[in-house]
């Protein structure tokens, strides 16, 4: 008979990217706060998730979330996906928000997290002064 432990160490870091349908400029005003709130209560709800940082322009959203092993990150991001197009369609039946198929998920070593995160924080400023990683940009 094996003993299971008792506890787990994990120190896993992903960036996760997705964007708008056909790259569509949607992600502003009122709909942003909203996207942007409910992406920070559900980390909020998910025991042992991180969420370290969030940003991104009109057509993307860029994540840094630091994870327990126990998050299955396909189920997470189509919640996230789901959850905030379902809240602006109810608010905007005429004018839906949809997301891309798909998304980027990337693997980011603890010694690389606070670039990834400093990248993130300053979403506008990258793009408005094309100073973007393409690497940083998959989705």
């Amino acid at each position: 008979m094996s003993i299971m432990p008792q506890k787990i160490y994990s120190n896993i870091y992903f960036h996760v990217i997705w964007r708008t349908k056909n790259s569509e400029p949607r992600i502003t005003g009122e709909d942003k706060k909203i996207i942007y709130s409910l992406i920070i209560e559900r980390c909020k709800q998910e025991r042992g998730l991180k969420l370290l940082a969030s940003g991104g322009i009109e057509d993307h959203i860029h994540l840094v979330l630091k994870v327990p092993p126990t998050i299955v990150m396909s189920k997470f991001i189509g919640e996230l996906k789901g959850a905030s197009s379902y809240r602006l369609n109810k608010m905007h039946p005429e004018s839906p928000i949809l997301w891309q198929t798909g998304y980027g998920l990337i693997s980011v070593s603890p010694q690389d997290s606070d670039r990834i995160i400093n990248y993130v924080n300053n979403q506008q400023q990258h793009h408005a002064n094309g100073q973007i990683y393409k690497d940083f940009e998959i989705s």
